[in-house]
């Protein structure tokens, strides 16, 4: 599956009307890291400050990881916004060794990122 930004998916498996639009795809030494925003998934409120976030700005994942978690493609060339800075700091973390790229599929990534936020 080849993935190019301003594609939108299906995300089967989480909520109703769970979509990855695809922001950013990294053609890295070990394989292709595409970088999606998840929406429509619901994320608690850390800080327990406001409400729970419907989505995440920013997830790279493998590009395997990827293609076995998305449904149908349902947009593409959709235009993409306020993705960068999430993207600059994932890399500079990333080249410090202190962020990574998700190998698991998106159903199983996000209900880390839920527990982690809970």
């Amino acid at each position: 599956m080849h993935f190019l930004p301003g594609q939108v998916y299906l995300l089967p498996g989480l909520d109703t009307g769970a979509i990855a639009t695809v922001c950013h795809v990294d053609d890295d030494p070990f394989g292709a890291v595409v970088h999606v925003r998840i929406d429509g998934v619901s994320f608690p409120d850390p800080e327990g400050l406001g409400d729970p976030s419907e989505g995440i700005q920013l997830m790279p994942f493998t590009e395997e990881a990827l293609a076995v978690s998305v449904g149908p493609m349902i947009a593409e060339h959709v235009e993409l916004n306020d993705w960068e800075a999430a993207y600059d700091a994932w890399r500079n973390a990333y080249e410090e060794g202190e962020a990574t790229v998700w190998s698991l599929p998106v159903y199983d990534a996000v209900q880390v990122m839920q527990s982690m936020m809970a």
